[in-house]
């Protein structure tokens, strides 16, 4: 069952990442699935000393990205889904997940902003109608924090071998 868990959070993780690519939104139900894991690993676990650290971990990763949030610097769905994977990941391994997602949302950043320019010179020579405003660019961070979690994950799953 151990490694069923991960295993069904790539998956979750896949979907989450492919639709905040597409639309720039992260359903609630995929949060509260992820999530769920996380529950299941705590209860399989049997520890509550770590499931009490685990659910304060989330709740302090899910305020400062509150503040990210109320800043406009991070979607709120992104914070969400970074709350959801700490008890998922667990507290041990929080550097880890976030020293991945923060290098995975450097490289999806920088993407995001390749493809803006890219599309931009591709259009340039366009009639923009006038009054339409500049559309901002956001970056599909879910990627990133899914791409953190997986990894981390991973190197859960190859250091328990």
């Amino acid at each position: 069952m151990q490694y069923l868990i991960p295993v069904a959070a790539a998956g979750l993780f896949l979907i989450a990442a492919y639709g905040d690519v597409r639309t720039r939104r992260i359903p609630n139900a995929l949060v509260l699935a992820v999530a769920a894991l996380g529950v299941v690993r705590f209860i399989l676990a049997g520890d509550l000393a770590a499931a009490l650290s685990g659910i304060a971990a989330s709740v302090a990763v899910f305020a400062i990205g509150f503040l990210l949030f109320w800043r406009g610097l991070i979607g709120g769905g992104d914070v969400k889904l970074m709350a959801a994977s700490v008890p998922l990941v667990g507290v041990s391994w929080l550097s880890l997940f976030l020293v991945a997602m923060s290098l995975s949302g450097l490289v999806v950043t920088l993407a995001t902003v390749a493809a803006d320019r890219l599309a931009r010179r591709a259009t340039a020579s366009l009639p923009v109608p006038d009054g339409e405003p500049a559309s901002r660019l956001t970056v599909p961070y879910g990627v990133a924090i899914a791409a953190g979690a997986v990894l981390t994950l991973a190197v859960q799953l190859s250091v328990s071998w």
